[in-house]
């Protein structure tokens, strides 16, 4: 991926986290129960499900295995003082908020998605940076008087 491509995807995850933290704060209504704290759930989701997607990418890089992805996964059932419990899947947002999740979800993905590229795009800068370095050869002090 070109340098430029990176630049860009990076503006547009900016520009689409800016579009999430509307739908957070302007577009999704404050929560009855929780008010206004309520609203790092969008972003606190959606982060989870980007490091799920970040996860997938380095098991299928030749990881086979990490602890913590269902420890942090069952987390939300296992220790329920910290979380309340599953919301999405049971059906228990109105529709605006599952809307507002939904947009930061997608926007945190795309976040992740070019993180994930510009830290691919740095190792690949790496490696030729190293293919290029040329090591001059020692010469033994005895050859050098005779290299003349």
């Amino acid at each position: 991926m070109t340098d430029r491509r990176l630049e860009a995807g990076a503006v547009a995850a900016v520009a689409l986290m800016l579009v999430a933290a509307s739908f957070i704060f302007l577009y999704a209504p404050t929560d009855a129960l929780q008010g206004p704290v309520q609203r790092i759930f969008y972003l606190h989701v959606s982060s989870a499900i980007a490091a799920y997607g970040c996860f997938a990418v380095v098991l299928l890089g030749g990881i086979v295995y990490l602890v913590d992805v269902p420890v942090v996964h069952f987390s939300v059932t296992w220790w329920r003082t910290q979380h309340p419990g599953p919301v999405v899947i049971n059906d228990a947002l109105p529709s605006q908020m599952l809307v507002a999740f939904f947009v930061t979800m997608a926007c945190t993905l795309f976040l992740a998605a070019v993180m994930v590229a510009i830290r691919y795009r740095i190792e690949v800068l790496t490696d030729q940076a190293a293919e290029k370095v040329v090591v001059a050869p020692i010469i033994a002090s005895s050859e050098a008087g005779t290299a003349r």
